[in-house]
């Protein structure tokens, strides 16, 4: 039998806490202070243990929790949580560098190795618990200064600027990273300092978004090497696993489960583990098949959270409390719905303005996202989510089929014949067909083509292949920041269909993010939202939220991301 937690643990969650816990986002006192590299005008350094400045979003971080009587696992009776996802598999090599997995692999990046930063959930702000400050100068140099006393859970090893720097060479052997790395960052002139204690980054540009790109989990050099090398063992094993983070893993069935215990003598318990946040003694975490087994097992008491629900699981908890206690949560994303309007290789009927400006307001974008994502969606105000310092409310379509008609009937095409390539059940392919109909009203026919996820990734890559698509529609990030969704749009954007390559919306897209000036990011953000308001060729669909539920023993929480969630805050 489960019993009420009677204390709380502080860890360097990237995405999850329990309100019912009561996190703060209150600085704690004395910040260290260990600055090797000044910082430009708008980029002050900023500590660990600093709160948020009013002039800067992405460079520093509130304090977690305040100090307080530290406990360790041996004071308080077993706690078990058990989590379920349903997705891919394990990949066969799990490589905390990369944190390519499914939110059970995930699960191992956020217990076992500590991210170099994260994202506080309480203020969407990036901190770290393994650094005492951190600062950028003028030349671009990213100074990371690492915390004493940090040291790995199974080895004890102090951990070192260098471990940071060969985490983040590892990085970039993930294929999905390598890109990023090599444009922004040059690794090869990174170095640490004489007592290998400060890691310099040098940036290949200012870039806003920076902790988004250094925030991996952590591996120690010297364990590695003297354990095999890099390929040598899985990081899920539990003999061999070897973090900064609480936990260590103890079971491992691969594809099945993983299993993680809280570290007796974790090297941040006496700073950490406060009576202001909770924790678990153990962390089961369960990968599922299907969603169907994994909502009954949640029902029958076996799974305490079920993560990444669909919206007809979720509606089935609202509806039958019984089962469980139903949240959404903001994907820090906006649904957009792109026309292939490039000067390039856009679509030539796209050229007449008014003719956008029609499937623009003859557009119901709020009842086919309705349709889509059911009581996942969120109305918009925007083309970057409310919930980013840089949205700027106003800029959607209010439809208006009697003003589309209008406009359809201004423009000088004729009939028009255009064609939607979506994936198989995806929230596109909803969206699609209804706005099919709509549009036909219209005199304008959408001949909408489903494939599988392979095939319209291929496809969607070539110029021409469809005249519509849903972007950002399963890009959620915990921060907020929307560099990555606003790429999208880009030059540089791999789906063509979404791809700009006018010179004043990618100064625009460039200027907002190679800045490490937030104040000028938001300038470059707002006037980014109203050129493409006035291109009448993006529509925003929907604020999109994720889904989770919880059962009966956990009271309440206030996760920020299922994605990449974070069991280190889940108590009873």
């Amino acid at each position: 039998m489960k019993k009420r937690l009677t204390a709380l643990l502080l860890t360097a969650a990237a995405v999850l806490s329990l309100a019912a816990c009561g996190a703060n986002d209150a600085p704690a006192s004395d910040p260290a202070q260990d600055a090797a590299v000044s910082a430009p005008a708008g980029t002050p350094e900023r500590s660990a243990s600093d709160g948020v400045s009013n002039d800067s979003n992405v460079q520093g971080a509130t304090g977690i929790g305040e100090a307080g009587q530290t406990a360790s696992a041996a004071d308080h009776e077993l706690i078990e949580i058990h989590a379920g996802s349903v997705g891919g598999k394990f990949v066969g090599h799990f490589d905390a560098t990369s944190g390519f997995s499914t939110d059970v692999g995930q699960s191992a990046l956020n217990l076992v190795f500590e991210r170099v930063f994260f994202v506080d959930p309480a203020t969407r702000q990036y901190t770290s618990l393994i650094l005492d400050s951190w600062d950028v100068d003028e030349n671009n140099v990213v100074a990371l200064h690492v915390k004493d006393g940090a040291r790995f859970s199974r080895s004890g090893n102090q951990l070192l600027a260098s471990d940071i720097l060969y985490s983040f060479r590892r990085n970039t052997n993930a294929p999905m990273a390598a890109g990023n790395w090599a444009k922004y960052v040059d690794l090869d002139g990174a170095t640490v300092s004489d007592d290998n204690r400060t890691a310099y980054v040098p940036f290949n540009m200012p870039f806003g978004a920076y902790q988004s790109i250094l925030s991996i989990g952590v591996l120690e050099e010297a364990w590695i090497e003297s354990h095999g090398g890099e390929d040598a063992f899985d990081w899920f094993d539990p003999e061999l696993a070897n973090g900064l983070g609480a936990y260590l893993p103890t079971e491992l069935t691969v594809d099945v489960s993983a299993t993680y215990e809280l570290v007796d003598d974790w090297w941040a318990a006496e700073e950490y583990m406060t009576t202001s946040f909770c924790y678990a003694n153990r962390i089961c975490c369960h990968q599922y098949t299907d969603e169907t087994t994994m909502m009954i097992d949640l029902e029958n008491g076996v799974l305490d959270l079920a993560l990444s629900l669909s919206s007809a699981s979720m509606e089935r908890v609202i509806a039958d409390p019984s089962i469980g206690t139903a949240q959404s949560v903001s994907s820090n994303a906006v649904s957009l719905l792109t026309m292939n309007y490039d000067i390039v290789d856009g679509t030539e009927a796209f050229n007449d303005e008014n003719l956008r400006k029609a499937i623009c307001y003859g557009t119901p974008a709020e009842d086919l996202a309705e349709l889509a994502y059911g009581v996942l969606h969120e109305k918009p105000v925007s083309y970057i989510a409310s919930t980013s310092p840089y949205c700027a409310p106003g800029y959607t379509y209010d439809y208006d089929p009697d003003l589309a008609r209008h406009y359809r009937d201004e423009s000088s095409v004729g009939s028009v014949d255009l064609k939607w390539l979506v994936q198989s059940g995806s929230s596109a392919a909803t969206i699609a067909e209804g706005f099919n109909a709509y549009m036909s009203q219209l005199d304008i026919s959408v001949a909408v083509e489903v494939y599988d996820v392979l095939t319209c990734i291929a496809e969607w890559q070539k110029p021409g292949a469809t005249d519509f698509q849903i972007i950002n529609d399963n890009n959620a990030n915990s921060s907020g920041d929307p560099f990555t969704n606003m790429t999208f749009l880009g030059s540089t954007a791999s789906f063509k269909c979404s791809n700009r390559n006018g010179e004043d919306i990618n100064a625009l897209i460039d200027g907002a993010a190679y800045s490490f000036d937030p104040s000028v990011r938001k300038e470059y953000y707002e006037q980014l939202q109203e050129y493409l308001f006035n291109s009448y060729s993006v529509i925003p669909m929907s604020e999109w939220n994720l889904g989770l539920a919880y059962g009966k023993d956990i009271a309440s929480t206030q996760i920020t991301d299922v994605y990449t969630v974070d069991l280190r805050f889940v108590g009873f």
